[in-house]
């Protein structure tokens, strides 16, 4: 994973006979070269190794740590047949993959890595996911699906896609963009009428109590007296003393009916309560 640099004039020479630690590079080309030097037909193949099943989204993921590189060597019965090299230095690497080296390599000392001196028993058993580690990869394939449909839907979301779409709707037609557009139009229309639906002021459905004591406070601030909604009704009537002492009598009887109905549940002065507050006309004159 970490090896040293090879030299630039002769790459091949210095890897093989003084370096000998590389990528699955080096080994793919050095092999290639010397099966060629004894007459074998040889090409290299640059690829991907693999790749992991994401089961939330119900698709494979290759990443970049899954390149890899390989040898083909040529035989007049079998054609090209493959062949790599970097398996029979470093089988782990085949069986595991680059992505986990790396991660092992984050569990140990960088410097002193050397994934030679890990068995293929050892490396699987200091991979194996457990516990939060096994929690963290299953939000990781998550997310990994999140931003897979972002792509799929969003990003590349073309007029080929948009046909797909309609045919398995039902609604594929000749003019495909009316369709489209006819479709996304009721999808708008819809989402608006939630939405304001959902903001649009809704009406306060108040009680026959609270409607005559709503009535009463607006009989009072018609006299630009202030009205305090978090103010109870005992304060309210105090203050109401004051400000209306000819009153006081007709205040302290409406708001005793209010506190009887709305906190003793005691409902047998409620139409006492009403008629008291549509015969209460204040002037402060």
């Amino acid at each position: 994973l970490l090896p040293p640099s090879v030299n630039k004039t002769q790459p091949i020479e210095d890897f093989l006979f003084n370096t000998q630690s590389g990528y699955c590079e080096h080994y793919s080309s050095t092999f290639s070269t010397l099966m060629r030097w004894l007459k074998v037909p040889t090409r290299i193949v640059a690829g991907f190794q693999g790749a992991d099943y994401n089961e939330q989204g119900g698709f494979y993921e290759v990443r970049y740590s899954s390149a890899h590189a390989w040898s083909e060597i040529w035989t007049s019965d079998d054609g090209w047949i493959k062949t790599d090299p970097t398996a029979a230095v470093a089988p782990e690497r085949i069986e595991f993959g680059m992505e986990a080296l790396l991660a092992l390599m984050r569990l140990n000392n960088r410097n002193s890595f050397n994934s030679g001196d890990y068995s293929l028993n050892k490396l699987r058993d200091a991979l194996s996911p457990s516990g939060m580690f096994f929690s963290l990869q299953g939000a990781k394939r998550w997310l990994d699906s999140v931003n897979h449909s972002w792509d799929k839907w969003i990003v590349n979301y073309d007029f080929k896609q948009q046909t797909k779409l309609l045919k398995k709707l039902g609604l594929e037609t000749k003019n495909q963009y009316l369709t489209l557009t006819i479709l996304l139009g009721i999808i708008l229309i819809f989402f608006t009428t939630i939405i304001v639906w959902l903001i649009w002021p809704k009406r306060i459905k108040r009680s026959a109590l609270d409607q005559s004591y709503f009535l009463f406070k607006k009989k009072i601030s018609k006299l630009n007296i202030l009205i305090i909604d978090s103010e109870g009704p005992y304060s309210f009537s105090k203050r109401l003393y004051i400000l209306l002492p000819n009153y006081k009598t007709d205040i302290q009887q409406i708001c005793q009916y209010y506190i009887e109905n709305k906190y003793q549940n005691d409902d047998r002065n409620l139409s006492k309560f009403t008629a008291a507050v549509k015969a209460f006309q204040p002037n402060l004159n």
